[in-house]
């Protein structure tokens, strides 16, 4: 799962010193908030801590770079890249928690010690309106199919909430079938755009998030995907996939048939004659 989109350019900056985004200004206090640091033991057995970034994590942050593959950094930059610059990493480690917010998930040994970072959630506050963000999530390859990503975006939906955010913003290619998952699990609604882009609204849920136990069951007047504007988005999304996987089924069984007839009408249409055969001999 790549890093998701940010369409923010990030400059070098220490903590304290404001980062401009737009026509909107953030802090970057990378307040710590204890209800924001917990553990969730996923389905692969492993424990990880999800707490906010830190500045003490940049080396962190690159190391996951790194174990992110060609094919992940692509569906995140929509571009190759080799490597992140400085003040990217700054940008990944300096948020305010409250118009950036960010949670990540680092691997602990038995002694719940930290380990390396295996992933991230963020979210950036759009100028307009000023209750959505833009959601941006990343987990390692090795982490992938693991449940991580999920867990981020919960943990990530519980902070927002609390900060007044009601909506996340993500925009992804439509090749990208791990983000579009997850987009339609918390309810996203997708808009199919020309240049190969999904754009998602997804809503942000207010459920709580238990550190101990696994999936905490809201209840139902919090399960905004089941409202009629967001099954209607995802019947139609269904719709259209299905109808692309239709038309491809169908263009490769005209071709196999073509092919089959051009073979029974013309067998030898491209085989050597025995004359030929007799004078190449």
């Amino acid at each position: 799962m790549p890093w998701g989109n940010n369409r923010c350019g990030a400059s070098p900056h220490a903590a304290g010193e404001t980062l401009r985004c737009g026509v909107l200004e953030m802090v970057t206090l990378n307040r710590q908030l204890p209800a924001n640091d917990v553990l969730r033991t996923l389905r692969n057995g492993k424990r990880y801590r999800l707490r906010p970034p830190r500045a003490e994590d940049r080396p962190r942050v690159a190391e996951c770079f790194e174990h992110l593959s060609a094919d992940s950094r692509r569906l995140r930059f929509f571009a190759v890249k080799k490597t992140l610059l400085d003040s990217e990493i700054d940008f990944l480690t300096l948020t305010d928690g409250h118009d950036h917010i960010a949670v990540a998930a680092l691997d602990t040994d038995e002694g719940g010690v930290e380990g390396r970072m295996v992933g991230m959630a963020r979210c950036m506050r759009l100028p307009a309106p000023p209750d959505s963000a833009e959601l941006a999530v990343a987990v390692a390859d090795d982490v992938q199919g693991s449940g991580l990503g999920r867990v981020l975006i919960e943990q990530l939906m519980f902070a927002a909430d609390a900060q007044g955010i009601a909506r996340f913003e993500l925009e992804v290619l439509a090749e990208n079938a791990g983000m579009r998952a997850l987009a339609k699990h918390f309810g996203g609604t997708a808009a199919h755009q020309s240049d190969g882009m999904l754009h998602y609204r997804i809503p942000v849920q207010r459920r709580l998030v238990d550190a101990t136990a696994a999936d905490v069951t809201p209840p139902p007047d919090s399960w905004p995907w089941l409202a009629p504007e967001v099954v209607l988005g995802a019947m139609q999304e269904d719709w259209l996939e299905s109808s692309d996987q239709a038309f491809r089924l169908g263009q490769g069984l005209v071709e196999e048939l073509w092919q089959s007839l051009w073979d029974s009408w013309h067998p030898t249409a491209f085989a050597p004659t025995r004359r030929g055969n007799a004078e190449s001999s």
